[in-house]
C-alpha cells in the first residue's frame, strides 16, 4: 500500500508554493555566497595581519638585539670609567677641609663651587665693563 501524497486544494496554491521555494533558494543562496565573500576576506585579512605581525616581531627583535648591544657596551663603558669617577668624586669631596655645619661633605663643596663660579662670572662682568669703557675713553 502506497502513502498517497498530499494535493494541494487549488493549482493556485501550488504556484505560490513553488514561486516561494524558488525565492527560497534564491535568498538562501545569495546568503551563502555573501558568507563565502566574507569568509574569503576574513581569511585574507588574517594573513596580512599574521603577516604583519611576522614582520613587526622581526623588527622587535633586531631593535632588541640592537639595546642589548648598546647596553653592554655602557656597562663596560661604565666598568671602565667608573672607578676613575668614583676617585675623582672623591678627592673633591675631601679637598673640603671644614665643612659647614650641618652639612655634608657634598653639600659643602657645592657651595664653595657655586661661589666661585658666582665670583668668577662677577669679576669677568666687571672686566668685560672696564674694557667697554676703556674702548670708548
Amino acid at each position: 500500500m502506497t502513502t498517497p501524497t498530499p494535493q494541494s486544494e487549488t493549482p493556485e496554491t501550488d504556484a505560490a508554493m513553488g514561486a516561494y521555494d524558488e525565492n527560497a533558494v534564491r535568498s538562501w543562496s545569495l546568503v551563502a555566497s555573501n558568507l563565502l565573500d566574507l569568509c574569503r576576506s576574513l581569511e585574507r585579512r588574517l594573513r596580512e595581519a599574521e603577516a604583519e605581525n611576522k614582520r613587526i616581531l622581526e623588527l622587535h627583535k633586531g631593535l632588541m638585539a640592537e639595546a642589548d648591544k648598546r647596553l653592554e657596551a655602557a656597562e663596560r663603558r661604565v666598568e671602565r670609567e667608573g672607578a676613575d669617577w668614583g676617585k675623582l668624586y672623591h678627592e673633591l669631596l675631601y679637598a673640603v677641609g671644614n665643612k659647614y655645619p650641618n652639612e655634608t661633605r657634598h653639600q659643602t663643596a657645592l657651595h664653595y663651587i657655586q661661589r666661585a663660579e658666582r665670583g668668577s662670572d662677577h669679576c669677568n662682568a666687571k672686566s668685560a665693563a672696564r674694557k667697554e669703557s676703556d674702548d670708548k675713553g
